[in-house]
Formats: structure tokens, sequence, C-alpha cells
């Protein structure tokens, strides 16, 4: 996929701190083995801390435009979205998918 600067000039509504955060789940919602209540509680705990959740999205990639690294985001639907990043904490719930230690830098086990 070609890299639009639009695609990416979207992202930059920097949080207060400088940076902001965001969430990728592959879920319809956080904390899916809780209840709606506690599940609401933790999406407006995360709003309040202006930190972007994307439900039912995956990270299908990594791009690399311009010198800016790029969440390559792919969401259930079928449209994709490029989240600029200069840091990443990669969490799954078992293992990575296989193009992440064989198309990036990342180590894994």
């Amino acid at each position: 996929r070609k890299v639009d600067k639009s695609d990416v000039n979207q992202f930059y509504e920097f949080h207060e701190l400088g940076f902001e955060i965001f969430l990728v789940t592959r879920g319809l919602a956080l904390l899916e083995e809780h209840n709606g209540r506690v599940q609401r509680a933790m999406e407006r705990t995360l709003a309040g801390r202006r930190i972007r959740v994307h439900f039912q999205s995956k990270v299908c990639g990594i791009v690399d435009h311009d010198h800016q690294s790029l969440l390559q985001v792919e969401k259930d639907d079928g449209t994709e979205e490029l989240i600029p990043f200069d840091d990443c904490i990669w969490c799954t719930s078992a293992a990575g998918a296989s193009w992440l230690s064989r198309d990036t830098p990342f180590d894994c086990d």
C-alpha cells in the first residue's frame, strides 16, 4: 500500500504530555470477560486519559515512510489505517504473528 501524507497527519493531535497512546484490540469491548458496567468504566477511564482504543482491529504490519514507523491496522470491516509511532509495546494473548519476527527488528520468543 502506498502511504499518503494525509494517512499520517490525522494522528498528530498530541496529548498534553507530548505523546499519544493507542490501544488496538480485536475485541468488541475491553475486558470482555467482565460485565458491561466494568467494561464501560474502563472505557471511560481510558477516554479520560485520552487513550484511543481501536476495537475490532488487528495490526497486520509495520510500514516505514520517510523515516517514520507506521502500524498498519486492519479493521474487521476491511478498512485500513496507518498509525505513526516512535515506541511500541506489543501484547498478544498467545504468540505474535509470524511476520513479526520475520519482517521487523523486534525480538520474539
